[in-house]
């Protein structure tokens, strides 16, 4: 409907489900995929009255443009400041682009509707959770020696927070833990630190890059977890700061780098392993090796 307010509102309560931005846009080319098929060829396959409607009230041009936008969107998200920066950017194309008779884009205009065309609804996939691979590796042996509003990005406060006591700091995944933190609520717990608990008062620290991570339901759920976790009601303060650093989600990254270092060195120096490269030809396929589940 071109309207721009009720796109970013959107996108900020599917923000609140922190989702893989990546999937959403997989999830919307998807659902572009079958308005085309349905308005070129007569059908996609079981469609519901839904696709149906959108079918007949979106000009199948803008269908076709908006569909290599989320293309482009989802293979340039990995370059983007943050994910929903991506997310967002790819849908305000959408919204500022639309088809002329002759095909190729025009900008429309900014501060009112573009045309009649609602676009269609995007709903926020489940967060899941899966558990490691044992370790394992490939070896490829050949025959016979033969991988405006950009993003609505919340303020930092000018000043630094208060440096985390050490022991504090170090027994934030020990409550992590106990506490239950879970999903969407345990990686907010893991892009944190703690920077100290005063009562019934909790402070952490969080980049201003995973603000958005800090939504109410979120929030809530933290807060009510730890509660539990800790005997007494909790209030959760977020103080945002680019100086944050160590955080639980960094220490995994620096501990599953190291396990995967040793699991590929181990593999390397492997007598089997070895015979296989030297005697026959043989070569380590590159990513096969996956560390045992911890």
């Amino acid at each position: 409907a071109g309207d721009g307010a009720a796109l970013l509102e959107e996108v900020q309560r599917i923000t609140e489900f922190a989702p893989d931005f990546a999937m959403v846009l997989d999830e919307l080319a998807g659902l572009l995929h079958r308005l085309q098929l349905l308005q070129l060829v007569g059908s996609s396959g079981g469609d519901d009255a839904q696709i149906k409607q959108l079918s007949e009230r979106v000009d199948p041009r803008d269908v076709s443009l908006w569909y290599q936008m989320a293309i482009s969107g989802r293979n340039d998200l990995p370059m983007a400041p943050t994910a929903r920066v991506g997310f967002e950017m790819s849908l305000l194309r959408m919204l500022a682009f639309t088809p002329q008779a002759d095909g190729t884009p025009k900008v429309a205009t900014v501060g009112g509707p573009a045309a009649a065309r609602p676009a269609p609804s995007v709903k926020a996939p489940s967060v899941s959770t899966g558990s490691a691979e044992n370790k394992h590796a490939s070896v490829d042996v050949p025959k016979h020696s033969e991988a405006t509003n950009i993003n609505r990005v919340a303020e930092a406060p000018a000043e630094m927070p208060k440096a985390p006591i050490a022991s504090d700091r170090d027994d934030w995944p020990t409550l992590i833990d106990k506490a239950n933190l879970r999903g969407a609520v345990g990686e907010l717990a893991r892009q944190s630190v703690l920077l100290g608990i005063d009562g019934g008062q909790i402070r952490l620290g969080i980049k201003a890059s995973h603000h958005d991570l800090t939504a109410g339901p979120m929030v809530k759920m933290l807060e009510q977890r730890l509660g539990e976790a800790l005997g007494r009601p909790m209030r959760a303060n977020f103080e945002v700061s680019s100086y944050v650093s160590d955080t639980p989600a960094e220490q995994r990254v620096r501990a599953d780098a190291a396990r995967q270092k040793q699991a590929e060195d181990g593999i390397r120096d492997d007598p089997l392993v070895r015979s296989l490269i030297d005697d026959f030809g043989g070569r380590i396929v590159p990513n096969s090796v996956q560390p045992n589940a911890s």
